[in-house]
């Protein structure tokens, strides 16, 4: 009987402290809040009708997200998400956006690649990206063209 008690007395205290480091760090709880904001777009100076989407994602929630996916509102455009890896650009499946954290999509890291722009695309033009995240849905931003 006493070591039954004993093992129910472990169970209970394992839980206890497991629940504790899950509120603690927020692991399992909570849901994402997202805000885009910082859109912009730069041809490529090397290749036709492409460019680089570049933005801040800022996580202001409890749960982390992930960048799965992009398209553009263009007709034909394709985009891609993008890292740079062992100083290669490579396509990904998903960019993390950590809980209360910004992911900033740049040059040189993550980033979207819009491929097929319509010629002569010129310095201020816009164009939407909708943005689709694991947790949050699909989002949408206007980025304008920089260059």
């Amino acid at each position: 009987m006493r070591k039954k008690s004993y093992i129910l007395i472990c169970l209970v205290v394992l839980l206890v402290v497991a629940t504790a480091i899950g509120l603690v760090t927020g692991v399992g709880s909570g849901e994402p809040s997202l805000a885009l904001g910082g859109a912009e777009m730069s041809l490529s100076p090397v290749l036709l009708n492409v460019a680089t989407a570049t933005m801040d994602i800022v996580n202001s929630g409890d749960g982390d997200d992930r960048l799965v996916g992009v398209r553009v509102d263009g007709p034909r455009v394709i985009a891609e998400l993008h890292d740079v890896k062992d100083f290669r650009m490579v396509k990904v499946d998903g960019i993390p956006v950590p809980r209360r954290g910004t992911t900033t999509l740049r040059h040189g890291g993550p980033h979207i690649m819009l491929l097929g722009l319509p010629k002569g695309l010129g310095e201020g033009a816009q164009m939407t990206l909708s943005l689709s995240f694991a947790r949050s849905g699909e989002r949408q931003i206007m980025a304008k063209l920089i260059n």
